[in-house]
């Protein structure tokens, strides 16, 4: 396929990407199989198809459904944990707290780790490399450390 067709090809995808007004696992698909054509370079790949492009955004659609339900399944186990627990009233009143202190995007890269969401795919989502994202979260967490120590 030539670089024209790929180029077509995600022009494609993106539209519908753009016209679709949910985050669903559809949704993360096409987002994950534009990210792999523009980091194919097609000059050194001509097998490349439209065919090959679908693929892709349907695989990606499977991989992020089979994420997303380990995430209900682990975030259900976790919370049956923590509401059986005597802590828990103390873990909430600390979460509220670390809420508060942190701001929205930060609220965002914790509950993305918690959830079980590795570096790669939280930086690839926000646009930082994992090296930042690494640093951001530490030093978050010791700030937010430090403040609820106090």
């Amino acid at each position: 396929m030539n670089p024209q067709a790929i180029w077509s090809s995600y022009l494609a995808v993106q539209a519908k990407l753009l016209k679709s007004d949910k985050a669903d696992d559809v949704s993360w698909g096409r987002e994950a199989a534009l990210n792999r054509i523009l980091s194919s370079d097609p000059r050194c790949d001509p097998s490349v198809s439209h065919g090959d492009i679908d693929r892709w955004v349907q695989s990606e659609s499977r991989r992020e459904r089979h994420r997303a339900k380990l995430r209900r399944i682990h975030m259900t186990h976790s919370e049956d944990v923590h509401s059986a627990s005597e802590g828990a009233p103390q873990a909430r009143l600390k979460l509220r707290a670390v809420k508060r202190l942190a701001t929205a995007e930060e609220w965002m890269l914790l509950r993305a780790r918690s959830d079980g969401w590795d570096y790669a795919e939280i930086a690839a989502r926000t646009g930082m490399t994992t090296g930042t994202l690494r640093v951001r979260i530490l030093r978050l967490r010791q700030r937010l450390s430090v403040a609820l120590a106090a």
